[in-house]
């Protein structure tokens, strides 16, 4: 079965329906015909992981009650692009680089009375993986 292309009523309340239906971009096997643009040195990611994680934003003022899956953002803070939540304990916070520092200071004063602490991705990774080790 072959779907139909959308008809141009359907594009006009569907606007996707167009781009769904247009030539499939990346087609070369490297896909260095896929349009991109090196974000690294403009954005910084942080994750923020751990059963409190959602208290630590709020307690930061940034969206902590976000249901998974869903992209919020600080209406007051134009340096938090977007904070989204991945799972239940786990949100990544993508933040303009030259407002990174002053993003993890607002995480760590709020964070103090919960007792929060500030590791690398690989320190999370040993964690995890000496926790599912079976002797």
């Amino acid at each position: 079965m072959v779907p139909a292309r959308p008809r141009a009523a359907d594009t006009a309340r569907r606007p996707h329906a167009a781009l769904a239906s247009g030539p499939p971009i990346g087609r070369g096997r490297d896909r260095s015909d896929l349009p991109h643009r090196d974000i690294g040195t403009s954005l910084a990611l942080v994750g923020i992981i751990g059963p409190r994680a959602a208290r630590l934003l709020a307690a930061a003022g940034l969206p902590g009650g976000l249901p998974i899956g869903a992209v919020g953002a600080d209406a007051g803070d134009a340096n938090v692009v977007a904070i989204v939540r991945e799972s239940q304990r786990r949100y990544l916070a993508l933040v303009r680089a030259e407002a990174a520092d002053d993003f993890w200071a607002r995480l760590l004063t709020a964070g103090k009375p919960l007792g929060a602490a500030f590791v690398g991705y690989d320190a999370l990774m040993l964690l995890n993986a000496s926790s599912c080790a079976v002797d």
